[in-house]
């Protein structure tokens, strides 16, 4: 984590009380993902996120729940990771809804492109909330 010295806090500093909840969020994410793709219940996919990140399913449950003090960095990192590879498939599929709604014949006004657009929308500011931040130098290390 950054810190600015002993008792300093700034902005630009993540505590880590706030990476366990931006993990838990992204946790939540990732599982409500897969299991509606999967058509499982989100205990069903645990297993599949914690192979995933290469960790125990206790631990995913844990950051879900925000019963963790801290995530490492690496295991951070992966939390990340996954959630773009989830987000991005999931972006495709929309991307597939669009192009398959063209088409068929819809118009830039029909109800079916405007919600997969609006999807779109959502999970591309999805991505820049939650990955952007670090990416651009928030990171907590």
């Amino acid at each position: 984590m950054v810190s600015l010295g002993k008792g300093q806090s700034g902005p630009g500093v993540m505590t880590a009380a706030t990476e366990v909840e931006i993990a838990s969020g992204m946790v939540t994410r990732i599982e409500n993902k897969m299991a509606g793709k999967l058509g499982f219940t989100v205990a069903e996919v645990r297993p599949i996120v914690a192979r995933k990140l290469a960790t125990s399913q206790g631990t995913v449950l844990n950051i879900r729940k925000q019963r963790r003090k801290t995530i490492p960095a690496s295991l951070m990192d992966r939390i990340i990771g996954l959630l773009i590879e989830v987000a991005q498939e999931e972006m495709l599929a929309i991307e597939h809804e669009i192009a398959t709604a063209r088409q068929v014949g819809f118009s830039n006004r029909d109800g079916a492109l405007v919600e997969a657009r609006a999807r779109a929308a959502a999970l591309q500011s999805l991505l820049e909330t939650e990955v952007g931040s670090r990416a651009s130098g928030g990171s907590p290390r």
